[in-house]
């Protein structure tokens, strides 16, 4: 009964094994699960995260991009990306990063940050998530609270920030507050980053950011989804099980999981073990299921169609920008 996937480059080939991939994996999700469709997610910023061969586009960088296109042609790219992810039947990015970077020292990050100033990461997320919007592909913004003032790689250990809250609302926490005052995000990546003057715990595990400052203090009703739980950030101070109950607990609605099929039995069985105990309510279940629905519905995924090969070749033109870097790369 798993309701939602994310690929990764090892799944992946042509585009006509993705399209069947994805159409499979639609099929047997809806039949588990009463025939409400499964987001299938990946992770397609551009530069060094692209998960495809060649037969996909791939972006500059987010660095590169914020140096060599404007405003216009960076949306013009998202809704291309957006065309193409959704014609191989994915309907969920895991992108843009709206992380600041303002340490030099910070190899995670680096060009996959648009910038070290918040105004200028702001504007090109922005123009990002309009474009995805425009085709009706899910965009995830990440890495909230922001992952671009610290040099610990989260995969690793845990990456420990030391600004106050004032501090983070003027550089890291900026473009994600804006655009959710803009009402821009329905979905959100919460990193795995400990904020030790707000918390002890990492932000992905803590009621105060999820629930006190994203939900009530910023009023945000959309999806927050975590990071891989499964990184040496979370694993190296916390149990599998633990951190399953406290990302939930704090306010979480899906819980991302990129390793071994043993880890989604052990997932749900926490899941369910804490609610059987009263560790989770019924109520707290209930309103992830139900914001979970809820962006299922606004995209109209039940009522779209199966992906088709063909819209990858035909249909729409690609940018400007992106037919003038593969001409400068040599390529057709």
């Amino acid at each position: 009964h798993i309701g939602n996937f994310v690929l990764f480059s090892k799944d992946l080939s042509n585009p006509e094994q993705i399209v069947n991939l994805t159409t499979s994996l639609r099929n047997l999700s809806e039949e588990a699960n009463n025939n409400i469709p499964p987001f299938i997610a990946i992770d397609h910023e551009g530069g060094r995260v692209h998960r495809f061969s060649n037969s996909i586009t791939h972006f500059p960088s987010a660095k590169q991009i914020s140096r060599e296109l404007d405003l216009f042609e960076i949306k013009d790219c998202s809704r291309f990306m957006a065309h193409e992810l959704l014609s191989l039947g994915i309907n969920m990015n895991f992108a843009p990063v709206l992380d600041v970077y303002t340490n030099k020292k910070n190899k995670v990050i680096e060009s996959r940050s648009y910038s070290s100033d918040p105004d200028v990461v702001l504007s090109y997320g922005r123009k990002f998530i309009e474009g995805h919007l425009e085709k009706k592909l899910i965009a995830v913004p990440k890495h909230f609270p922001g992952h671009g003032s610290t040099s610990t790689d989260s995969h690793k250990d845990l990456p420990r920030i030391k600004r106050n809250l004032d501090q983070l609302k003027k550089t890291d926490l900026m473009p994600f507050r804006e655009l959710i005052k803009e009402d821009k995000i329905d979905c959100l990546m919460i990193g795995h980053l400990l904020v030790e003057t707000i918390d002890s715990l990492p932000a992905s595990l803590s009621k105060e950011f999820v629930t006190n400052i994203l939900r009530k203090k910023w009023g945000y009703k959309g999806l927050i989804i975590t990071d891989d739980i499964l990184m040496n950030a979370l694993m190296k101070y916390y149990s599998f099980e633990d951190a399953i109950v406290k990302a939930f607990n704090a306010g979480v609605d899906i819980l991302l999981i990129c390793e071994g099929d043993d880890y989604w039995e052990r997932s749900y069985n926490a899941l369910y073990n804490a609610i059987k105990t009263e560790k989770i309510s019924h109520e707290r279940l209930d309103e992830s299921i139900t914001r979970i629905r809820q962006i299922k519905e606004k995209y109209s995924l039940a009522e779209r169609k199966r992906p088709d090969i063909r819209l990858i070749y035909n249909q729409l033109e690609k940018p400007d920008a992106i037919l003038l870097k593969e001409k400068a790369e040599g390529k057709k």
